[in-house]
């Protein structure tokens, strides 16, 4: 088509192109989104290094931070092994990260912070993203993991996606047994934690 366009119009052209790769992204995650939630409970989850998968993962991240933000971890290397799948934890925390970048604002600074916590009688490896941007109001804070919701404000639709981001997230959180939650932060900012159970001795 770009050869056929003359040279006046391939700004149409580069259009669609732009329009067709949103089209596929959205219906890879639609795709996505889909799979786990009919994922049965004989996925095959097995024991990780959840340091690792952070430690190797962040690199990558780090390439898209803008000019004026700032990523900081502390991965704790002594956190036990967790039960899981390895490509789906390393797609929640990208999709945190990458959150945190787009709506947190051009100077923030983001923390990828590991803790073990027990709820209820449970072990957990929680995996914490955390900002100082402006949050998100405590009205839609419980919205934010329905899939097609996205929220007017400082993280709306201007910064595009379709809302299956976090979505994806809890339902992969939950094939592996574990949960994700959200909170604002004080004086601002937002906090989104990543539980994944322990894996038993």
């Amino acid at each position: 088509m770009r050869k056929r366009v003359a040279p006046e119009h391939q700004h149409l052209v580069d259009r669609l192109e732009r329009e067709s790769e949103e089209m596929n992204q959205l219906v890879n995650e639609i795709l996505e989104f889909n799979q786990l939630q009919n994922t049965t409970e004989n996925v095959n989850l097995i024991p990780l290094d959840v340091e690792s998968l952070c430690l190797a993962t962040v690199p990558d991240i780090e390439t898209l931070l803008g000019k004026q933000q700032t990523l900081t971890t502390a991965i704790d290397n002594n956190m036990p092994l967790v039960m899981g799948d390895s490509r789906l934890i390393v797609r929640a925390v990208n999709n945190l990260l990458g959150n945190a970048m787009k709506y947190a604002g051009e100077q923030a600074h983001i923390q990828l912070i590991s803790a073990l916590v027990v709820i209820e009688g449970q072990a957990f490896v929680q995996l914490s993203v955390e900002d100082d941007g402006h949050g998100i109001a405590e009205q839609h804070l419980k919205r934010i993991f329905d899939p097609f919701t996205r929220i007017e404000g400082a993280r709306d639709k201007q910064s595009g996606g379709y809302g299956l981001g976090l979505a994806i997230v809890k339902e992969a959180m939950a094939v592996m047994h574990g949960a994700v939650n959200a909170e604002n932060r004080q004086p601002q900012g937002l906090s989104i934690q990543l539980l994944l159970p322990v894996m038993n001795k």
